[in-house]
C-alpha cells in the first residue's frame, strides 16, 4: 500500500517503503575486531521510512578480548548513503565509562558507504577524542539513536 501526498499520483510523490525490525548490535574494536561479551541487554531496533532509517539500541558491554581501536557497531541494518561525504551523527547516553576529563559529551556517527556506527567524544575547543576505545574501557552501558539516509 502506498501513501499519496496531495492529488498527484506520480511515483515521486508516493511513500511506499516502510519497515520495522530488530537486530543484535555487534560491538567490536575498529582496528582489531576481537570478541565482545554482553550483560543482560544487547538490543537494537529500526524504523525505515522511504530512504531514511532511525536505529536505536541499548547494550551492556561486560568485556572484550583481542579487540583494539574505537568502539563501533559493525552491523547496522542498512548501508549509509554517500551524500556529499558527510557523517550522520546521533545521540548517546554512556554510563560507567572512564572518559577523559575534557570530553563534554559522547556522540555516535556513521560514515557513508558502510553499515558501521562509531562512538566519539566531543572535546572543548579541540578535535574529537579518540578515547572511546576498547583498550580504555570494556565494562559499560550505552544507549544510542542514529538517523541516516540509506544507500
Amino acid at each position: 500500500m502506498a501513501i499519496l501526498f496531495g492529488s498527484n499520483t506520480a511515483d515521486d510523490d508516493k511513500l511506499d517503503d516502510y519497515e520495522e525490525g530488530t537486530f543484535t548490535p555487534d560491538w567490536r574494536g575498529a582496528s582489531a575486531l576481537g570478541t565482545t561479551s554482553y550483560g543482560t541487554y544487547n538490543v537494537g531496533s529500526y524504523i525505515k521510512i522511504g530512504s531514511q532509517v532511525t536505529v536505536r539500541g541499548y547494550s551492556e558491554i561486560t568485556g572484550s578480548s583481542g579487540g583494539s581501536g574505537l568502539w563501533f557497531i559493525n552491523n547496522l541494518p542498512f548501508i549509509v548513503k554517500n551524500g556529499h561525504g558527510y557523517r550522520s551523527v546521533g545521540s548517546v547516553l554512556i554510563e560507567n565509562y572512564n572518559l577523559d576529563s575534557d570530553i563534554i559529551d559522547v556522540v555516535c556517527y556513521a560514515n557513508p558507504n558502510v553499515n558501521d556506527m562509531h562512538l566519539r567524544g566531543n572535546r572543548d575547543n579541540a578535535n574529537y577524542s579518540a578515547n572511546i576505545r576498547v583498550q580504555t574501557d570494556d565494562n559499560f552501558e550505552v544507549a544510542w539513536t542514529l538517523t541516516y539516509q540509506v544507500a
